[in-house]
C-alpha cells in the first residue's frame, strides 16, 4: 500500500534550516538539488525518496531515521492528501 508523507512535514523542514540559519539556495547545493526543489519540499509537494532524505538528514544535521518518521506517517489521520 502506498503511503502519503506527513501534513505539512516540508514545514518542519523548513523550520529545521531555518534555524540552522541556513538559506534554500544553500540547502540545495547541499543536497545537490535547485532552490525550486527545496521550495516545493518546505511545501509539501514532493514525496521524498530514502536518497533525498538521507541527503537532507546530512545537510541538517539530524538523524536520518528522526526525519524519514517526521517525513512518512504511519497513522493515516496524520497525511496529506
Amino acid at each position: 500500500m502506498l503511503r502519503n508523507p506527513c501534513k505539512e512535514y516540508g514545514f518542519i523542514i523548513q523550520i529545521i534550516r531555518e534555524g540552522l540559519g541556513m538559506s534554500i539556495e544553500e540547502l540545495a547545493f547541499r543536497t545537490e538539488t535547485s532552490p525550486k526543489f527545496i521550495q516545493d519540499t518546505e511545501s509539501s509537494k514532493v514525496y521524498p525518496s530514502d536518497k533525498y532524505i538521507e541527503l537532507l538528514s546530512n545537510a541538517l544535521d539530524i538523524p536520518f531515521n528522526e526525519l524519514k518518521e517526521r517525513i512518512w506517517c504511519e497513522k493515516p489521520d496524520e497525511c496529506s492528501n
